[in-house]
């Protein structure tokens, strides 16, 4: 992850931040063992913001 964010800094580019955070949450993992989605709360949901 750490050369992600140095060519990310290097760079400047969009693109790379892009694969800096995809990584960063490929790495990341919940406490209770889920993995985050895409809002981030690693609760999977399907309303697209209805109610």
């Amino acid at each position: 992850m750490e050369e992600t964010w140095k060519h990310f800094m290097v760079t400047g580019k969009v693109e790379d931040y892009l694969k800096f955070k995809e990584r960063e949450l490929q790495q990341e993992v919940k406490t209770d063992g889920s993995k985050p989605d895409s809002n981030g709360t690693g609760y999977q949901c399907h309303a697209n913001g209805r109610v």
